[in-house]
């Protein structure tokens, strides 16, 4: 069965499973085991790894690359030149900016705003609601609380515990 989503230089491996609304990009790479849900928007040049699973309503600008065991959750926007490690949770109504770097085992949780040019450390969590700006980084095995905001070039340590300000 062809899909007429998927364009003819595209690559999807026969274990993928792509949902018939899903459109699949020139060039882009879809991985053995892979799961691409309904109204998926695969952009050009795109690498989706190894059992990796993309929800409903993902968008996935050009020359994105998703590592092995990735989970992308609903309604979530990846920008153009972002790189996922391996097993990276990016869960739902989320927005990864432009040429970030997500490294292995990070997880980022629902309503997170990830500006351009944001590096996540390897095991590190962003919690709900969490803004990350333009050019921060957060370090391996970080954790950022919900609701807080990093500032833009802002660094968070490798092992830090960043938690919302509250007043008693």
């Amino acid at each position: 069965m062809t899909n007429k989503n998927i364009h003819p230089t595209a690559f999807v491996h026969p274990t993928a499973l792509v949902h018939a609304t899903a459109i699949i990009g020139k060039g882009s790479y879809i991985g053995a085991n892979v799961i691409i849900s309904e109204n998926v928007d695969i952009g050009e040049n795109v690498d989706i790894g190894e059992s990796a699973w993309c929800c409903a309503n993902v968008r996935l600008n050009s020359n994105v690359r998703i590592g092995q065991n990735c989970l992308i959750g609903q309604n979530v926007f990846i920008d153009e030149g972002t790189v996922l490690g391996r097993s990276v949770c990016v869960a739902r109504h989320t927005v990864v900016g432009t040429r970030c770097v997500v490294a292995a085992d990070a997880s980022i949780s629902t309503r997170v705003d990830v500006g351009a040019l944001v590096t996540i450390g390897t095991d590190a969590a962003i919690d709900g609601d969490a803004v990350i700006g333009s050019f921060a980084r957060i370090g391996a095995k970080a954790r950022v609380g919900c609701s807080v905001t990093v500032q833009s070039f802002s660094s968070v340590a490798d092992g830090a515990l960043v938690v919302p300000h509250s007043v008693a």
